[in-house]
C-alpha cells in the first residue's frame, strides 16, 4: 500500500490533480453508501440543499426561477441529471452531499473569490469550499460531450453535441487554473 501511495504522490507533482484524482477515487468510492444510493436524485431534494444559500420563495414562480439560476446557472431537473449522471456516491470521496453540487455551480455561475462564496454559502471553510467545488467541476468537465445544453434556455438540457474547440480550450484554461491552485498550497 505504500509504494502505491508513493505512485499516487508522484502522479500528482507530474500530472496535476485530475490524473492524481482518478489514481486516488477508487480507494474513496469504497465509503458507506446512503440507504438505495441508486435511487436518483430528485429535483426537491436539490432545492432542500441550496435553501441555505440562496433565498428562495416556497413555490417555484418567475422570483423563484430568477433567483436560482442567478445562482446556480441551471434550472434544478438539470442539476438533478448531472447529479445522477456523476454518480457522486460511487465517484466522489465521503461526505459528499447534494450541496456540494450547487458550490460548484455557484462557482461556475458567479466565478466569486473563495472567501466571499463561502461567506455566502453559510461561512464554509474557504479549503472545503475548494475541495467540494474543483472535485464536481471537474466532474462536470468529463460530462462535456454528452450533456451540453445548446438551446438558450436549457429546455432540452441532454442534447448530445460535439464541443467547439473554444468550449474546450476554456476547460483546458480551468482545469490547468485549478491545478496550479492545488500544487501551489
Amino acid at each position: 500500500m505504500l509504494a502505491r501511495a508513493c505512485d499516487v504522490l508522484q502522479l500528482k507533482e507530474k500530472f496535476g490533480f485530475v490524473l492524481w484524482w482518478h489514481a486516488i477515487a477508487p480507494f474513496y468510492s469504497q465509503h458507506p453508501q446512503p440507504s438505495n444510493p441508486m435511487s436518483p436524485i430528485t429535483p426537491n431534494r436539490i432545492i432542500n440543499a441550496a435553501k441555505s444559500m440562496v433565498n428562495l420563495p416556497q413555490t417555484r414562480n418567475d422570483t423563484f426561477n430568477r433567483r436560482w439560476k442567478s445562482s446556480f446557472g441551471a434550472p434544478p431537473e438539470v442539476c438533478c441529471e448531472l447529479w445522477n449522471k456523476i454518480d457522486p456516491y460511487k465517484t466522489m470521496p465521503a461526505g459528499v452531499d447534494p450541496k456540494h453540487i450547487l458550490w460548484a455551480l455557484l462557482f461556475l455561475t458567479v466565478y466569486d473569490t473563495e472567501h466571499n462564496s463561502a461567506r455566502r454559502l453559510g461561512n464554509v471553510d474557504e479549503k472545503t469550499y475548494r475541495k467540494w467545488s474543483e472535485l464536481f467541476v471537474i466532474a462536470i468537465s468529463y460530462l462535456e460531450c454528452e450533456v451540453v445544453s445548446t438551446h438558450p434556455d436549457n429546455v432540452s438540457p441532454t442534447v448530445n453535441v460535439v464541443p467547439s474547440p473554444t468550449s474546450l480550450w476554456l476547460l483546458v484554461v480551468l482545469i490547468d487554473s485549478m491545478g496550479q491552485s492545488i500544487s501551489g498550497r
